[in-house]
């Protein structure tokens, strides 16, 4: 993705007039004034897609969230123009912190929402058919049916909730769903529901509750597809599903290995992305992954075994990417994308779509590049605000442990356990230790920089 710092003047990754969640630098140098004699300032987008705006305001004092409004382009600056709407509070407050988040993720108002269509259906089976989600989901986007000849498993169905049925094409509904990309989670519960909650979580989610909803279905071991309608019998916790003998032989036909119930979902989804990939190989959005940089593979299998932390071997993989082509290094195949959670990320319902449509006999339309851009981003701001929302402590200083994972000169790199992630630790002399080393961290808000990853300083207590 191109960072909207990097963007040539005139060239904007949207529709304006636009309202953007802003950083206003008001402790930095002036661009100007208007010709009223506003002071101009420049404003940091939460969002990196966007490219930095010019605000007019008369405050003073520390940085400020503010929300604006992008109007265009002026000959005399090489940034956008934007109108100042309102403030959201200081950068290093922690509520203001939260606030900004929040609204720039879209999570302070509901999305759009028309009237639900009313289907006259009749389910395809009166199988048995059951999920397996955690405990109080309320976005249910998967269940299993299976028939059995006497005491054995013969065949199984895979049917996700047929999205598109109620989210149609360049309806507001599904405007907003572009922009949202994807529902955004803290603490594992929406905070931001990609799909209005009367869909996402009532007429498309698929309850165990009687009702027969609209579903697109890959049929094992046939591995054929179909459209239809069916009624989910019973839902399980995870927790519930372990020593299941029967959802185990079901989900053995998906290719699952072990007692594990996370396994047999996690093998049963991409079971179906894979399937559906090759149904409608060249068209929709892929999920690709690049194969892992050597070197930061060796640094990061150096950490896990000096650590003992199995899980950091994991993290020399490259970042999976939405594209339109690429194959998917950890997978091991040559198409693979996503099209098992429809309810909760806009790329799954595009490629739902797809499918849907050569299933009617249709030509799919194409996607474009910027949606892509714009739904890798919107992947990168998810992980962002989940992690935020957790790590703004009431007074933004921030402590953990930590992992020695790379060793500079003058800097450490260390994976940060609360975070699951990466930071740089800078040094006033060199670092004695070694990599795989455990160590405590402490974080400090430096609340002129831009974002909440680089507004933490970090030091090794």
């Amino acid at each position: 993705m191109i960072r909207g710092s990097e963007l040539p003047k005139g060239v904007f990754p949207g529709s304006l007039p636009m309202e953007l969640v802003c950083i206003i630098a008001l402790n930095g140098t002036r661009q100007g004034t208007t010709k009223s004699g506003t002071p101009l300032y420049m404003g940091y987008p939460l969002d990196p897609m966007y490219p930095p705006v010019i605000v007019g305001s008369r405050a003073t004092g520390a940085n400020q969230f503010a929300l604006v409004l992008v109007k265009g382009y002026e000959e005399a600056f090489r940034w956008p123009r934007a109108e100042f709407r309102s403030w959201i509070g200081a950068v290093g407050d922690p509520a203001a912190e939260r606030s900004a988040l929040l609204l720039m993720s879209g999570s302070l108002k509901s999305p759009p929402l028309s009237v639900l269509p009313v289907f006259d259906c009749k389910p395809l089976h009166t199988w048995n058919t059951s999920n397996i989600d955690p405990a109080g989901c309320r976005d249910i986007d998967d269940v299993i049916s299976w028939r059995l000849d006497g005491s054995a498993v013969v065949e199984v169905i895979i049917s996700i909730a047929d999205v598109s049925s109620f989210v149609v094409p360049d309806t507001a509904e599904d405007v907003e769903a572009a922009r949202r990309g994807q529902s955004l989670y803290a603490a594992g519960k929406v905070v931001s529901p990609m799909i209005h909650p009367l869909i996402s979580e009532q007429a498309a989610s698929l309850h165990a509750d009687g009702v027969a909803r609209p579903v697109v279905s890959l049929h094992l071991p046939s591995k054929t597809w179909s459209r239809g309608f069916l009624v989910n019998q019973k839902s399980y916790t995870y927790e519930e599903a372990i020593g299941n003998s029967v959802l185990k032989e079901v989900f053995t036909m998906c290719g699952a290995i072990s007692d594990d119930p996370h396994e047999w979902i996690e093998r049963a989804m991409v079971l179906y992305n894979v399937e559906a990939a090759k149904r409608i190989k060249g068209l929709g959005i892929l999920r690709s992954q690049a194969p892992p940089d050597a070197a930061k593979a060796m640094m990061w299998k150096a950490a896990a075994t000096a650590s003992g932390e199995p899980v950091l071997a994991l993290l020399g993989y490259s970042a999976g990417l939405y594209t339109k082509e690429g194959a998917h290094w950890a997978l091991g195949e040559d198409v693979y994308f996503h099209a098992t959670s429809p309810l909760r990320r806009y790329a799954d319902l595009v490629n739902q779509r797809c499918l849907v449509t050569l299933l009617d006999g249709k030509t799919p339309l194409s996607t474009s590049n910027m949606l892509i851009d714009s739904l890798n981003a919107r992947s990168r701001i998810a992980k962002q605000l989940d992690r935020s929302l957790l790590s703004i402590p009431l007074d933004l200083m921030m402590m953990g442990d930590g992992i020695v994972i790379d060793i500079y000169e003058l800097k450490v790199g260390i994976y940060f356990l609360p975070w699951k992630t990466r930071i740089t630790v800078r040094l006033l002399e060199s670092y004695k230790g070694s990599i795989g080393d455990r160590c405590r961290v402490k974080g400090f808000c430096d609340n002129t920089a831009v974002d909440l990853k680089r507004r933490m300083v970090w030091k090794i207590l």
